[in-house]
């Protein structure tokens, strides 16, 4: 039984927790995905996640019809930034990402540099990283997402790129 979201939402501004439920599958991974790209930590990730559908269930009422997706993802990349505020920096987990990867040892290494070189970015350049290159939304989205003009998404984009691109050719 496939119901697109604008019914989802009409029915969760209606008070229907079985059409949040159906929002929360549809989006979790999405949105701590999201998060745990630009915090770096699982731990973090999930209560940003948790804060996120927190929010979505809260403001119900006021929701737009159509895609939650961008409106969570904007909560999402918000409270990441207001976690940054607090507590200053949250470097990314230094593990494989998955244990039945194929990685060889200096694909192993590469991708520990990555990571260490990820964490030295500005927030805003991480996020928009996070979001163009690694979840691939496009500059209007990332725009919208950020509630920033195209042009600094292109800017932060360049700048987090040549930042790594500098960073991992001095190594």
């Amino acid at each position: 039984m496939a119901m697109d979201e604008a019914e989802l939402v009409s029915r969760l501004k209606k008070d229907e927790e079985e059409a949040f439920s159906l929002l929360f599958e549809s989006h979790r991974l999405q949105v701590f995905r999201t998060a745990y790209l630009i915090l770096g930590s699982k731990e973090q990730a999930e209560d940003v996640m948790q804060e996120a559908f927190y929010r979505l269930w809260t403001h119900r009422k006021s929701l737009k019809e159509g895609p939650v997706l961008p409106w969570l993802l904007k909560v999402t990349t918000n409270a990441c930034f207001s976690l940054w505020r607090r507590k200053r920096e949250f470097p990314l987990e230094e593990e494989l990402p998955s244990q039945n990867s194929t990685m060889d040892p200096e694909e192993a290494v590469a991708y520990k540099e990555i990571l260490a070189e990820l964490n030295r970015l500005p927030k805003k350049q991480r996020a928009v990283l996070t979001l163009r290159l690694l979840l691939g939304y496009s500059e209007e989205e990332t725009a919208r997402i950020l509630n920033s003009p195209e042009g600094t998404i292109r800017s932060n984009l360049f700048k987090a790129k040549e930042n790594l691109r500098r960073k991992l050719n001095e190594r």
